[in-house]
């Protein structure tokens, strides 16, 4: 199976959602690998400090920093982990014609923005885009670092309602934690609890479900 873990703009997150879902289908007994493609290489960086010193999880989930597509073609047809997540570059210099590649495995897009208006219409945009190739499914959404106020987290009713205008069938609400996006943050750090259910719908045969 490949994730393709997707953000119309940047800074919305998408790197760090990228390390932890591999992170948690590791914990689930998965074989992952995370090929971090983005040019910042923050996808690595966060996997590590998750795992954190003497948490060993026996070679299950490993991450690779990779420069251009074409050496992500190559480990993609010689891998042999049961789960791959992509964590591409910026959007606008995604090429969509790698998804062929994926051959007859199950390949599901995960969308991440954020709460602003602007990134939510740049995801709307990009999934409508992306909708008509075929390769790959708009599986997912992850509405990421939602301040963490009252009147932002309870308005899931605005957060279903663009899920259903996405198409997808798992969407998830994440509050912003800065730990998880600080250089100068000490210890390991721990999976947000939303991510990991997000993470068991993706890969589950029941496959839908809202998270907040």
């Amino acid at each position: 199976m490949f994730l393709l873990v997707l953000g119309a703009k940047g800074g919305v997150g998408k790197s760090t959602v990228a390390a932890t879902l591999a992170l948690q289908l590791a914990k689930q007994g998965r074989e992952v690998l995370l090929l971090d493609m983005d040019p910042l290489n923050w996808s690595s960086y966060v996997l590590e400090r998750l795992i954190g010193n003497g948490r060993s999880l026996e070679g299950r989930v490993n991450s690779i920093k990779v420069r251009g597509e074409g050496p992500a073609v190559e480990l993609i047809k010689l891998r042999n982990q049961e789960v791959c997540v992509l964590d591409p570059p910026p959007i606008t210099r995604w090429k969509v014609k790698t998804e062929p590649l994926f051959g007859g495995e199950v390949a599901k897009r995960v969308y991440v923005t954020d709460s602003s208006i602007s990134s939510v219409k740049s995801t709307i945009a990009l999934a409508s885009f992306l909708r008509g190739h075929t390769h790959a499914v708009n599986a997912g959404l992850v509405v990421n670092m939602v301040p963490p106020v009252p009147e932002e987290l309870a308005n899931s009713s605005k957060f279903r309602r663009l899920c259903e205008e996405l198409e997808v069938s798992v969407c998830g609400v994440v509050p912003f934690d800065e730990r998880l996006y600080s250089y100068s943050a000490e210890g390991p750090l721990d999976v947000p609890i939303q991510l990991m259910e997000i993470a068991y719908l993706l890969v589950s045969e029941r496959s839908s479900g809202f998270v907040d």
